[in-house]
């Protein structure tokens, strides 16, 4: 594997991990970004849309467009995307929890 693949397949590990490396604003000349800043690739993230679909080659057609998307997110106040992001961490600690407790069942069954 070639410097640049690994560079690559990294990269787009961490973009897939944190929203922050989406970001055009953010890494403005890095391949696979979004023009938008990086509150607004972490929105889409709470709002559990994929990210990818609004890249300028996806094949998967966005639920939302962009601009639209764009719309909705500014226009939104802070008390709303305070509870998108709380709704969003709620799940995800519920999803580790789950993966937690279905580990430790398998370990008591052995």
């Amino acid at each position: 594997m070639t410097v640049q693949k690994k560079f690559l397949e990294e990269w787009y590990h961490k973009q897939d991990e944190y929203a922050i490396y989406r970001s055009q604003e953010f890494f403005p000349f890095s391949p696979r970004t979004l023009p938008l800043t990086v509150d607004e690739c972490e929105v889409i993230e709470y709002m559990g849309l994929d990210w990818k679909s609004y890249l300028p080659n996806s094949k998967v057609k966005p639920k939302i467009e962009l601009v639209e998307l764009q719309e909705k997110i500014s226009s939104m106040s802070q008390a709303e995307l305070d509870k998108l992001k709380n709704q969003y961490q709620k799940k995800l600690i519920e999803e580790i929890s789950k993966s937690y407790k279905n580990r430790n069942t398998k370990e008591n069954e052995d």
